[in-house]
């Protein structure tokens, strides 16, 4: 079928659950995946069903109409007749109200058009592959503006469409406002809201890719904004503005709002003046105390330096005798670490990698994305994550040899707080006591002399465990349950490290650990044979009395 012909199948879940016949019986015409389909049925926020001719998904939208599941089909010349973005850059207020400018002229929705407005955050993807993601269905529009890292919004109108982004705005056009803050785009979103012809709020995108139709992306770029989560962003908002067009989204009544799943339209002083829910303390589940988790040490690195560290700081006439000792003590060091890798190398290839749901007690080997049991914020990089230690370094000293050594002045970590595992069939939890992390430090300078050294588990990281799985204690406080349908948990048992059996977190795959250790293990074996024969033949010339 040419690609001209190709119409998309959009629908709009509420994440309740479907009937599998008529998942089935949708997919069928269609000739879609009916796996893959249920899954996105379950989803939230605006999801490609099908794609394929357009009778096919007509007969395909009937039927997941009938089950009660808002879709739409869409043609090709529907995505390309969706407007194209323009950035704003400032505000300007004025005897008809407040409105947008885009490179010093008027833009913005006309009085009594009706608008959608689509929220996004294109900071740094950290969750967008996480099932259920850190946001929450049931958030005001307070809490997510304020959870953002990037925080955008996308305003439609029939005839245009205009991106608000906080961090590129001027926004001296509202009274008292001269300095970008959240509260600025509410008050904005406000203002248009009570001139518009009905509006719209979708909420719901969290990193999902819409391949449906042409891109129809922003021409200017967003300085700071993660490019991925950005092209996503954008294809999101022109498809959710070509459903919109077509009737997806709710009809709402003049100077009301609704959110895109929700009928209910709501006045904007009612909608906007809600206040984020008070904190709840999350609930900590049970702590082993145990080993503290640490980061995997390099230690070949320190073995290979020490033939070099003797030979540049040992006096003269003792340099034969240092070269000697510090060749052996190296070399050694260096076979007795290879040796090691050989033996976790051989650990990781011995075992079978499992998936989460048949998870059996005893050495086990997983991979999955992270997802967090408590809120923890890396302390510099500010990143959401399940895991985390820093250390704070001061560089430099009072002599010139010194100034390019460091001291750590303070470190510390999230400790035994336990995270999850998810993979596509459930969800288990990881005990990070006396874990051995292997994951890239990520440096924050903080001035002249003094950064911050910090190493994560993000939030949504793909990550691969090697460990112990076994059965949680009895005297345990329950974790909080998994957020995201679909998704069961495995709270019988827990992976953690055991006497004689570490526990490894990697940020690479299984392979990827698999390699690493190979590699140590030459780099050990081979250097360190290198080391002790040098040390042999300076050890001869000595005794012959060829070297001093």
């Amino acid at each position: 079928m040419p690609a001209e012909d190709v119409s998309s199948l959009l629908g709009l879940p509420d994440g309740s659950a479907v009937a599998p016949s008529l998942v089935s019986e949708a997919a069928a015409v269609c000739g879609a995946d009916p796996y893959r389909m249920g899954v996105l049925l379950r989803s939230r926020g605006l999801a490609l069903l099908a794609r394929g001719a357009g009778a096919e998904l007509e007969s395909a939208r009937r039927v997941l109409e009938g089950a009660g599941v808002r879709c739409r089909t869409l043609t090709p010349e529907d995505f390309r007749s969706a407007p194209r973005t323009r950035l704003a850059g400032g505000v300007a207020a004025g005897a008809e109200g407040v409105g947008l400018r885009v490179h010093g002229k008027p833009a913005g929705p006309p009085a009594g058009a009706p608008i959608l407005l689509v929220l996004g955050d294109v900071g740094v993807d950290v969750a967008a592959a996480a099932p259920g993601g850190p946001s929450r269905a049931d958030d005001t529009f307070t809490q997510r503006l304020l959870r953002a890292a990037f925080p955008v919004v996308d305003i439609v109108w029939p005839d245009g469409r205009v991106r608000v982004a906080l961090r590129q705005m001027a926004w001296s056009g509202l009274p008292g406002r001269t300095f970008s803050a959240p509260a600025n785009l509410g008050l904005l979103l406000d203002a248009l809201v009570r001139a518009a012809g009905g509006a719209v709020l979708d909420l719901e995108f969290d990193g999902q890719e819409i391949l449906a139709g042409p891109p129809l992306g922003l021409d200017e770029p967003l300085e700071g904004a993660d490019r991925t989560r950005a092209q996503r962003f954008d294809r999101y908002v022109a498809a959710a503005a070509a459903a919109w067009s077509k009737g997806l989204y709710p009809a709402v009544a003049p100077g009301r709002i609704a959110l895109a799943r929700d009928a209910v339209a709501m006045s904007p002083e009612d909608f906007f003046a809600r206040k984020p829910a008070p904190a709840v303390p999350a609930s900590i589940p049970w702590i082993r105390r145990s080993g503290r988790s640490r980061v995997r040490p390099t230690a070949w690195i320190w073995f290979a330096a020490i033939p070099a560290a003797a030979l540049l700081f040992s006096p003269p006439r003792h340099s034969a005798g240092l070269l000697i000792v510090s060749f052996a003590v190296g070399g050694a060091g260096l076979v007795l670490t290879g040796f090691g890798a050989l033996r976790r190398r051989e650990r990781v290839r011995s075992l079978q990698p499992a998936r989460i749901r048949s998870l059996a007690l005893g050495p086990a080997e997983v991979s999955g994305r992270v997802r967090a049991c408590a809120p923890l914020l890396a302390p510099y990089s500010r990143l959401r994550c399940g895991w985390f230690r820093f250390e704070l370094r001061e560089r430099g000293g009072r002599e010139p040899e010194d100034r390019s050594l460091f001291e750590t002045k303070e470190a510390g970590g999230s400790g035994d707080i336990p995270f999850w595992l998810v993979d596509e069939t459930g969800a288990v939890l990881v005990q990070p006591a006396g874990a051995e992390v292997d994951v890239e430090p990520y440096a924050t300078s903080l001035g002249p002399g003094l950064e911050a050294v910090e190493w994560a588990l993000p939030e949504g990281a793909a990550i691969f465990v090697s460990g112990v799985a076994q059965r949680r204690s009895t005297d345990r406080v329950d974790p909080p349950t998994l957020p995201g349908p679909g998704v069961p948990e495995r709270d019988d048992m827990f992976i953690g490290s055991a006497p004689g059996e570490p526990l490894v977190l990697s940020a690479r795959s299984r392979a990827g650990e698999s390699s690493r250790w190979n590699r140590e293990f030459w780099i050990g074996s081979v250097l360190g044979g290198a080391y002790l024969l040098a040390g042999v033949i300076l050890l001869l010339l000595r005794l012959a009395g060829d070297l001093e």
